[in-house]
This record gives C-alpha cells, structure tokens and sequence, in this order.
C-alpha cells in the first residue's frame, strides 16, 4: 500500500477503481474458512476489508453505484462478507482529503502460491465492469458516506 499511498497523493483523482484478488471457497481445504466467494460466479463485491490498521469500508451508495453498473452492463457479480486482506482502496480513500474509491475483486484460489489460480471468465466480467464504470463514471458527490444535508 505504500506505493498506492504515494501515487493517489501525487495524482489526486477524482475517483479510484481499485482491482485486486481474494480467496475463493470451493475446496476441501477451504471448509472451515468463512469464504463464500466463488471462482467462476463473477466479479465480487464487498463492504469492507481491513488487516491490522489498515482497511476499507464501501459506503452504500458506491456499492449501489458498482452493482447498477454491474446490471446495466449484464456483468455476473458476488456480493460476500469477507474478513481479513486489506488492497490498496485502503490507501486511496485517504489520499489528500480523500478520494471517492470503488473496489472490486476477482476470486481466486492457492493465494501466493505457484499455482494460483483463478476464472478467466471473472477476469473478463471484472474488466467488463471496470469499462462501464469508467464510461459511465460516478460523480464523487454520489459516492459520499454522507448525504446532502439542507
């Protein structure tokens, strides 16, 4: 995150779309984890991840934003509770006096490891989804953690 924290200073964008990796379930060594994502089921989507002292909340109105562009694209998506791994949306929502950050996540399996390994259809609904968002980008203003107020 320290490049990340760096870069989103230094460019000060609008907003972030950050896209990383994240454990999938789906085999005998991943039972007594709490993962419920899937390889193969689409881009995932979550509220939160965090490690240490570092993490991301996605407020509801970027979630919404994501999953409408989701939809309107007819992009497969997962949406999953996940705890545990922190990506660089952590260093972009606090970059100078914040960025309006969107994060999504392609499932995956054998983390770090030489065989690691992943869908490539979730690769292309992620990239399907990142096009959407970026031709029909948000304004920041609709991805506030807090409303207008009178």
């Amino acid at each position: 995150m320290r490049g990340a924290k760096v870069a989103f200073a230094r460019l000060q964008p609008d907003v972030a779309i950050v896209i990383d990796t994240f454990p999938a379930a789906g085999t005998p060594d991943t039972r007594h984890l709490a993962y419920t994502a899937r390889i193969g089921q689409g881009v995932l989507i979550t509220p939160a991840s965090s490690s240490g002292n570092s993490g991301f909340l996605f407020s509801r109105a970027a979630r919404d934003v994501v999953i409408a562009a989701a939809q309107r694209a007819g992009v497969p998506y997962q949406l999953a509770v996940t705890s545990g791994g922190v990506t660089d949306a952590a260093a972009a929502h606090l970059a100078g006096a914040g960025v309006a950050t969107l994060e999504v996540k392609i499932p995956r399996r054998y983390s770090h490891s030489p065989v690691e390994l992943l869908d490539l259809r979730d690769v292309a609904a992620t990239l399907d989804l990142v096009e959407a968002l970026v031709s029909h980008p948000p304004a920041a203003e609709a991805l506030s953690f807090l409303p207008d107020l009178p």
